[in-house]
């Protein structure tokens, strides 16, 4: 979390939340001043993030947190309105037939954030699966791929973080969410502006 920077009353969307497992840290980390926006693809993940949300520990009716159910071609944030944008784990999300363009959604989060704005991805290393483009065609959903969709969508990379906890847990696996847990729990965290 210290890579994201965020201070009391920044704007931050956690792009694919699932049922919001970073999405409370989030909120706690820009305080009742900021806001966090939790986006997902799929409505029921909406719903058990909501729930979850009212058990949190350590939020207050004070904290201003929108959960809204994305299209696969735009996040539905205004323009310029993030200061940062935080992903986690997406292979099932930016990888898969969810969505169909990977280049417009990406274009769409880059206009969600505000000029200079961040965007930090982390993502297990050694996640490959192969998805749709928008041509039609099956395209290789690595991270190199990943990293020059963001590229042509707006965002320059400005690092690569690689790093790997000692004796790390499964990690959770939001409900409903298909897809392997790589065997491998090193992760990329990859840290971006908007140009």
């Amino acid at each position: 979390m210290e890579i994201l920077a965020l201070q009391p009353g920044m704007s931050v969307a956690d792009v694919g939340c699932g049922a919001g497992y970073f999405t409370g840290a989030l909120a706690r980390a820009v305080g009742p001043t900021g806001h966090v926006w939790a986006t997902e693809l799929k409505e029921d993940l909406v719903k058990a993030l909501e729930a979850r949300l009212e058990k949190e520990p350590g939020l207050d009716p004070d904290h201003v947190i929108t959960a809204l159910v994305n299209r696969p071609n735009d996040l539905g944030i205004a323009p310029d309105s993030l200061d940062v944008v935080f992903m986690a784990h997406l292979d099932f999300y930016l990888f898969a037939p969810l969505l169909p363009d990977q280049v417009a959604f990406l274009e769409s989060v880059a206009r969600a954030a505000k000029p200079g704005g961040r965007l930090v991805v982390v993502q297990w290393m050694g996640v490959r699966s192969a998805y749709k483009g928008a041509d039609g065609r099956t395209q290789e959903g690595s991270l190199d791929n990943l990293v020059a969709n963001f590229d042509r969508s707006g965002w320059a990379l400005d690092r690569t973080v690689i790093g790997r906890r000692p004796s790390t847990p499964e990690p959770a696996r939001s409900p409903g969410v298909p897809g392997p847990v790589p065997e491998q729990y090193d992760t990329r965290v990859l840290a971006f502006h908007r140009r």
